[in-house]
């Protein structure tokens, strides 16, 4: 049991540390957003396109994408525009999330009994699997 509540605590420290980094890293990624709108405004009311700076080439990047607010009415606009881009998918996490509340609704602990009982036809397309991983969260 010794061996256990070491991995146990090692596991929780490397969560404790995952969540700081995740926390680091979006305040650095604010900062960063912050710190290239003003060197944005400064390098266009200087005239520059690029300078160098400690052994870096810092250059402004002119940047093109799409964004859509209503994915569904886009869908035949874009479908008769550039047909190629447009194809049936679906999202295996949804799919993953379908799967377990269905699981959970079925009330059946036996979950090999329940990946058993899917059609066939999807389960030939489809790898469903569990497995078990460790999980903490703060007592």
């Amino acid at each position: 049991m010794p061996h256990e509540v070491a991995l146990a605590k090692e596991y929780i420290r490397l969560n404790d540390d995952k969540a700081t980094l995740k926390e680091m890293l979006s305040e650095v990624v604010k900062k960063q957003d912050e710190v290239q709108e003003e060197m944005l405004d400064q390098m266009s009311i200087s005239g520059l396109d690029s300078l160098r700076v400690d052994g870096y080439t810092v250059y402004r990047s002119r940047k093109l994408a799409a964004r859509c607010a209503d994915r569904e009415a886009a869908l035949p606009v874009i479908e008769g525009w550039v047909p190629e881009l447009v194809r049936p998918q679906f999202n295996l996490n949804s799919l993953s999330a379908y799967l377990r509340e269905r699981y959970k609704e079925r009330g059946d602990e036996n979950i090999d009994r329940f990946i058993e009982s899917l059609p066939e036809d999807v389960t030939n397309v489809i790898d469903v699997r569990h497995w078990f991983a460790i999980s903490a969260r703060k007592s």
